[in-house]
Protein backbone atom coordinates (compact mmCIF):
# COMPACT_ATOMS: atom_id res chain seq x y z
CA UNK A 1 0.00 0.00 0.00
CA UNK A 2 2.85 2.37 0.92
CA UNK A 3 6.30 2.59 -0.91
CA UNK A 4 8.59 4.88 1.68
CA UNK A 5 12.37 5.37 -0.24
CA UNK A 6 13.03 8.69 0.82
CA UNK A 7 16.62 10.57 0.93
CA UNK A 8 17.78 7.05 -0.81
CA UNK A 9 19.76 8.04 -4.07
CA UNK A 10 18.70 5.48 -5.73
CA UNK A 11 18.38 7.39 -9.42
CA UNK A 12 16.39 8.03 -11.84
CA UNK A 13 16.75 4.78 -13.73
CA UNK A 14 16.58 2.56 -10.93
CA UNK A 15 13.49 4.72 -9.48
CA UNK A 16 11.62 4.49 -13.29
CA UNK A 17 12.37 0.40 -13.55
CA UNK A 18 11.02 -0.10 -10.13
CA UNK A 19 7.45 1.72 -10.90
CA UNK A 20 6.82 0.16 -13.83
CA UNK A 21 6.69 -3.02 -12.20
CA UNK A 22 3.16 -4.60 -11.99
CA UNK A 23 2.80 -4.77 -8.36
CA UNK A 24 3.52 -1.25 -7.92
CA UNK A 25 0.28 -0.37 -9.91
CA UNK A 26 -2.44 0.14 -7.24
CA UNK A 27 -0.01 1.40 -4.53
CA UNK A 28 -2.10 4.07 -2.52
CA UNK A 29 1.44 6.18 -1.11
CA UNK A 30 4.92 6.50 -3.12
CA UNK A 31 6.98 9.30 -1.20
CA UNK A 32 10.15 9.51 -2.98
CA UNK A 33 11.59 12.41 -1.63
CA UNK A 34 15.09 13.02 -2.01
CA UNK A 35 15.83 9.96 -3.98
CA UNK A 36 17.09 11.69 -7.94
CA UNK A 37 14.20 11.11 -9.05
CA UNK A 38 13.99 12.63 -12.65
CA UNK A 39 11.82 12.78 -15.53
CA UNK A 40 12.04 8.91 -16.12
CA UNK A 41 10.76 8.46 -12.54
CA UNK A 42 7.79 11.30 -13.28
CA UNK A 43 7.18 9.13 -16.43
CA UNK A 44 6.92 5.96 -14.59
CA UNK A 45 4.20 7.32 -12.11
CA UNK A 46 2.27 8.91 -14.98
CA UNK A 47 2.26 6.38 -17.53
CA UNK A 48 0.90 4.02 -15.57
CA UNK A 49 -2.57 3.85 -14.00
CA UNK A 50 -2.49 4.84 -10.09
CA UNK A 51 -6.09 4.76 -9.48
CA UNK A 52 -5.41 4.29 -5.42
CA UNK A 53 -2.78 6.66 -5.35
CA UNK A 54 -3.52 9.11 -2.49
CA UNK A 55 -0.29 10.50 -1.50
CA UNK A 56 2.41 11.48 -4.46
CA UNK A 57 5.73 13.14 -2.21
CA UNK A 58 8.60 13.87 -4.49
CA UNK A 59 9.96 16.28 -2.94
CA UNK A 60 13.76 17.10 -4.35
CA UNK A 61 13.13 15.96 -7.55
CA UNK A 62 14.05 17.43 -11.34
CA UNK A 63 11.43 17.47 -13.65
CA UNK A 64 11.47 18.34 -17.12
CA UNK A 65 8.90 19.88 -19.45
CA UNK A 66 7.87 16.66 -21.45
CA UNK A 67 7.86 14.92 -17.73
CA UNK A 68 5.29 17.60 -16.10
CA UNK A 69 3.72 17.52 -18.89
CA UNK A 70 2.54 13.84 -18.77
CA UNK A 71 2.17 14.27 -15.11
CA UNK A 72 -0.88 17.06 -15.90
CA UNK A 73 -2.55 15.04 -18.46
CA UNK A 74 -1.95 11.60 -16.04
CA UNK A 75 -5.13 10.24 -13.83
CA UNK A 76 -5.45 10.24 -9.99
CA UNK A 77 -8.26 10.28 -9.13
CA UNK A 78 -7.62 9.95 -5.77
CA UNK A 79 -4.80 11.53 -5.20
CA UNK A 80 -5.32 14.09 -1.86
CA UNK A 81 -1.54 14.95 -1.51
CA UNK A 82 1.28 16.10 -3.68
CA UNK A 83 4.21 17.13 -1.77
CA UNK A 84 6.98 19.03 -4.67
CA UNK A 85 8.91 21.16 -1.87
CA UNK A 86 12.24 22.27 -2.97
CA UNK A 87 11.79 21.71 -6.48
CA UNK A 88 11.25 25.18 -9.19
CA UNK A 89 8.44 26.96 -8.34
CA UNK A 90 7.07 26.55 -12.09
CA UNK A 91 7.15 23.03 -11.68
CA UNK A 92 4.93 23.18 -8.62
CA UNK A 93 2.50 26.15 -10.40
CA UNK A 94 2.32 23.72 -13.68
CA UNK A 95 1.17 20.56 -11.82
CA UNK A 96 -0.82 22.29 -9.39
CA UNK A 97 -2.68 23.68 -12.68
CA UNK A 98 -3.38 19.69 -13.22
CA UNK A 99 -7.21 18.68 -13.24
CA UNK A 100 -6.70 16.43 -10.01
Amino acid sequence: RELVLERNPLGDENLAELLEHDALAQIESLRLSYTEAGPRTVTAIASRERSKLRCLELEGSKFDVDAMMQMRRAEFPALRRLSLGNSSIDAASFLLAAPW
